[in-house]
């Protein structure tokens, strides 16, 4: 089984268990402010990776679900005043949270990247002590190496 497969998977279990808990209806939170995994369109609806993958699990599931909009900063406090059942908010898993929430496994992996245009530096040389000091790895490409221009570049996903 694929990794992509048992994320899924887990996932759904994960609310499985919360649908047998709250047979009429599970409430899951995000965010709405993290395009593309949550967001509004222009007429306000929560839209997204996240809020698609939450609605075709509770198809699955033979549950109605309802996306509750929450900021983030709120996210964890709601769940734990039971506004809602779960989150689906693209959460890092820290120490600190786990003595407050539960996690299942993730269903999404998402890398930091940092592109900027050829030629232009915003200081990144004389800032790459300071930069690797605060313990972020930062490469630059050498000077025979072909930036990739915007209309070249592909994007893949790949989940965790």
């Amino acid at each position: 089984m694929n990794t992509l497969k048992k994320t899924i998977f887990s996932v759904l279990a994960s609310l499985l268990v919360i649908g047998n808990v709250y047979a009429d209806n599970i409430k899951i939170g995000t965010e709405g402010a993290y395009p593309p995994w949550n967001s509004k369109d222009a007429s306000g609806n929560l839209i997204g990776f996240e809020v698609e993958l939450a609605n075709v699990l509770c198809k699955n599931m033979g549950h109605n679900c309802t996306i509750v909009e929450q900021d983030w900063d709120g996210m964890i406090p709601a769940l734990t005043g039971k506004k809602f059942d779960a989150i689906m908010a693209g959460m890092s898993i820290t120490d600190e949270r786990k003595k407050v929430i539960s996690f299942s496994q993730g269903y999404a992996d998402e890398v930091a990247s940092l592109a900027i245009m050829g030629g232009t530096n915003f200081g990144l040389q004389r800032d790459m002590k300071t930069i690797s000091a605060a313990g972020i790895n930062l490469t630059k490409p050498n000077s025979t190496s072909n930036p990739i221009k915007l209309p070249d570049a592909s994007f893949e996903f790949h989940g965790g």
